[in-house]
């Protein structure tokens, strides 16, 4: 989890978001352990376009679970191109 990485990337794109979840608990100094980073993006569909050129950069990958029944070949979820 490359938290500097990833702040730095959203930075440079100008993705506005709020960061969420556990880490954002660790910044406020609770006293728990995150292996992950939540982030919350602004909704207007030109943020969402800076959050997707964001994402291909850092090379993100769309997860899906393997039991769903709509998943393409390559196992990607049709959502997946959205990112695309």
């Amino acid at each position: 989890m490359d938290v500097e990485l990833l702040a730095a990337v959203l930075g440079r794109h100008s993705v506005d978001y709020v960061l969420v979840g556990g880490l954002a608990a660790v910044l406020q100094g609770a006293p728990v352990s995150t292996f992950d980073i939540d982030v919350t993006p602004a909704k207007a569909p030109d943020n969402l376009a800076r959050l997707c050129a964001a994402l291909w950069d850092l090379r993100a990958q769309v997860f899906a679970d393997p039991d769903r029944s709509d998943l393409f070949a390559d196992g990607r979820p049709p959502e997946a191109d959205d990112f695309g």
